[in-house]
């Protein structure tokens, strides 16, 4: 901040003076202006007649003003004018410095302010253009492009969300570079952090069922091209959205881990035991995995056609897929019939008691899918029987049937619904 200065000389003291005094600076003093500053100093003293008095012995112009070669004189005790005194001198001229002193210092604080203002300006401006240039360049993110990129590679949005808010250290509402390095490099260093950062996810839900389904959910994300199968390069895509600076050395060892049977490539049942850590060794304990999964892939399949409009061609070539493994399940079947899903009787025996769900692919003995898996009207169905046999299914448990009813092919509907659909 600039240092005030002062007048440097009587004629500057004067100058100075006469300004203070002239406040509408129209280049003279009128009576109102001089009685102000006057009584100002000591308004007892000076009254409006004393001042009325005083302009008329030093306006000698008579115009009722003082220009300033009056004022001067007045103020210099020149020519033959009544003098204002050293004492009242002084002081008047004590009052114009500090006056002018604290409209100095105002200007100066204005013009600093003026100045950090502009400066505070630039700099955001300059950190504006930064932050979009980071955002041209993929190096900073807002909060939905965050949370939507790994919610479309599988994560739930409250895994997504809790990353990114991990991450936004300074709370800017962005992540940055060095957030997005910190966070790659905290969390998604390794095969098993990335694998690890799912895991969680997944169990997050507090079903078994939703688990499961939020697996193969996620490895139908994982795999882009619906082959049923997730290659090294599918994966690059998903490592990399975590963490940029991982590739094929990391997707390979990553299959590495998972491709339990050597083909180089993940199956849905190597993704699923490798993502949840869990492989079971008992027979009962892997038919309720496979159970699980496959009611899960079905009812991504059923739900895949339903988006798609294809519903009816799904449905038509489930209902031609589930004879081989009924008769290696030795099921009872004496209808087969197909039925709409707005039929709740079979169109050919006229009854329901055995039947075959189209929603989840797996065998029921009750009104309502074993599963549960979506009310009656949703998905069609396949009459298996209209009436009750001896040894018949509905003697066993419905437990029974949501570990050993699925009639479908889990490996052919690993695939999507258009490689499902494509003829040979």
């Amino acid at each position: 901040m600039a240092e005030y200065e002062g007048p440097k000389d009587a004629g500057e003291e004067i100058k100075l003076l006469f300004n203070t005094f002239d406040t509408n600076k129209d280049g003279s003093i009128s009576k109102d202006e001089l009685k102000r500053l006057l009584q100002h100093i000591d308004d007892e003293l000076w009254s409006d007649e004393v001042v009325d008095k005083l302009l008329l012995g030093i306006d000698t112009s008579g115009d009722g003003e003082l220009q300033f070669t009056e004022f001067w004189a007045w103020i210099a005790g020149h020519g033959g004018t009544p003098g204002v005194g050293d004492e009242m001198k002084a002081k008047l001229i004590e009052d114009a410095i500090a006056k002018d002193r604290e409209k100095f210092e105002a200007y100066q604080a204005a013009q600093e302010a003026k100045a950090a203002k502009a400066q505070d300006k630039a700099q955001r401006d300059a950190t504006a253009e930064d932050k979009q240039r980071q955002r041209d360049a993929g190096e900073r993110v807002g909060r939905k492009e965050f949370v939507d990129e790994r919610v479309a590679i599988g994560l739930s949005k409250g895994t997504a969300m809790n990353q990114y808010n991990k991450a936004d250290d300074d709370k800017d509402g962005e992540i940055d570079r060095q957030e997005l390095g910190w966070l790659a490099t905290e969390q998604a260093g390794t095969v098993n952090q990335v694998k690890g950062i799912f895991k969680q996810s997944h169990e997050a839900n507090n079903s078994e069922a939703a688990i499961m389904q939020d697996i193969i959910g996620t490895f139908n994300m994982w795999d882009t091209d619906g082959s049923g199968t997730v290659s090294a390069e599918e994966l690059i895509r998903i490592i990399q959205v975590l963490n940029p600076k991982l590739g094929l050395k990391t997707a390979e060892a990553m299959i590495k881990q998972a491709d339990t049977n050597g083909d180089g490539e993940i199956d849905v049942r190597e993704f699923v035991s490798w993502i949840s850590g869990v492989n079971p060794k008992k027979k009962k304990a892997k038919e309720i995995r496979e159970a699980k999964m496959s009611m899960a892939t079905h009812m991504a399949r059923s739900a895949e056609a339903k988006e798609a409009g294809l519903t009816a061609e799904l449905e038509e070539l489930l209902h031609n897929s589930w004879q081989e493994n009924a008769t290696r399940k030795k099921i009872f079947v004496s209808c087969g019939t197909k039925n709409l899903n707005t039929n709740r009787l079979c169109v050919t025996c006229k009854n329901r008691h055995g039947w075959l769900c189209h929603g989840c692919g797996f065998v029921s003995y009750l009104d309502e899918c074993v599963n549960e898996c979506a009310p009656v009207g949703t998905y069609g169905w396949t009459c298996l029987q209209g009436d009750c046999k001896k040894k018949c299914g509905c003697k066993k448990k419905p437990a029974i049937w949501q570990q050993k009813g699925f009639l479908q092919n889990l490996d052919a509907l690993s695939k999507d619904v258009k490689r499902l659909l494509e003829k040979p």
